[in-house]
């Protein structure tokens, strides 16, 4: 009977052990870090990812542990991202197709909410905040249910479908334009555009052109590229005059499958271009250009605009906001939009000519646009999510 007693006696105090051991890993999972934690989410594009990137670099030396919540397509950038708490890469993808797939992807989305809400539940944010794109709306959402503050950030002239939806729930907004349309939020703040800190506190100083200096053009593409430059520039240029040719210089972001083709056809007309499939120092290329040939993104544009470059932008065929974008740039006297049909090489050729002919027409361009950018987009923005966080 006593030998019977007291294997019992061990067999029971070896549960014990186990439930407190899983009593503390719970507790682990659970308890809240030490120091505050701030949650941002973006879709996969640039134009969310990089503004998201430098909010994150600047809440960090504020002390904050950030976590970061994207798609596939947002950690796929060679650029170096910064030290988050943690990343957590969710299968979102946009609700079309046929109707099995988007039933599927309406599953994913529904497992995301409560996997998000399993998140939080855990880190506890003080702040959950959007960056726009499909992806954001989910754990918005979550952290709406939870009472956790939150907000977004537009980047546009022209809200998105997410950031124009989540407005409903939230009384905070930043925009990067002054006035943004089709946000339901009372008063947004405007803090300007968002990029990662570069150790310029002012616009750049205009490159001067001297009588046969060369006039630098950048070309961007965005962060996911353009193929429409790659198809008119060459046969804009090859109109030319050689002594035309002779004052251009090109450096332009080229997608990697057209990147051979481009070559070729710079290689005839222009003595000095430079192609790469993706800028990692944007400021240090602006700093030399005179001209930005670019999409009409709202990141490029105000990065632009900041440091002080004229722009001539293309907007996407199928994203209305970039056609705001580039309204917004026209208005203000900062540069020319054009739409895709409408970018001949006829018209290219003409607007060459007259940049090489007048200079003042950059010059003046340059005067106005930097007037619409600010430098301290991402302080401004920071400071607001953490003032959100507080009250």
């Amino acid at each position: 009977m006593g030998a019977w007693f007291g294997v019992c006696q061990k067999a029971l105090r070896a549960k014990n052990v186990q439930i407190k051991r899983r009593t503390k890993q719970v507790y682990k999972i659970l308890r809240p870090s030490a120091s505050p934690i701030i949650v941002l989410v973006a879709g996969g594009t640039g134009g969310h990812v990089f503004p998201a990137w430098a909010v994150a670099e600047e809440l960090m030396q504020k002390k904050y542990r950030v976590i970061w919540i994207t798609e596939k397509r947002g950690a796929s950038y060679p650029k170096k991202t910064p030290l988050f708490h943690h990343v957590y890469i969710l299968p979102f993808e946009g609700l079309h197709g046929s109707w099995a797939q988007k039933s599927a992807r309406a599953c994913l989305w529904g497992a995301g909410f409560f996997y998000c809400l399993f998140l939080f539940a855990r880190h506890r944010p003080k702040v959950v905040w959007g960056f726009g794109a499909y992806p954001s709306v989910v754990p918005l959402m979550a952290a709406w249910v939870l009472c956790i503050p939150m907000g977004i950030y537009e980047a546009d002239a022209y809200a998105g479908k997410a950031n124009r939806m989540l407005s409903y729930f939230t009384p905070h907004a930043a925009t990067a334009f002054p006035s943004p349309r089709n946000l339901l939020c009372k008063a947004p703040r405007h803090t300007g555009v968002c990029f990662s800190s570069c150790n310029i506190t002012a616009p750049l100083p205009y490159p001067q052109r001297l009588s046969g200096d060369p006039l630098n053009i950048l070309v961007l593409g965005g962060s996911q590229g353009s193929s429409v430059w790659s198809h008119v520039l060459p046969q804009a240029l090859q109109t030319l005059s050689p002594q035309e040719q002779a004052l251009l210089a090109i450096t332009q972001q080229t997608r990697p499958e057209l990147m051979a083709s481009t070559q070729n056809s710079f290689r005839k007309t222009l003595s000095s271009f430079f192609l790469t499939p993706f800028i990692q120092d944007i400021p240090g290329a602006l700093a030399q250009s005179h001209v930005v040939f670019s999409r009409a993104g709202a990141g490029t544009l105000l990065e632009a605009a900041s440091l002080g470059r004229p722009l001539l932008c293309v907007p996407h065929p199928s994203c209305a906001h970039q056609r705001w974008n580039g309204k917004a740039i026209e208005e203000c006297g900062g540069g020319w939009m054009v739409l895709e049909k409408d970018l001949t090489p006829c018209f290219l050729r003409s607007l060459l000519r007259d940049f090489l002919a007048h200079p003042t027409i950059l010059e003046n361009a340059q005067t106005a646009i930097q007037q619409q950018g600010t430098l301290q987009g991402a302080q401004k923005l920071a400071c607001f999510i953490e003032s959100c966080g507080v009250s």
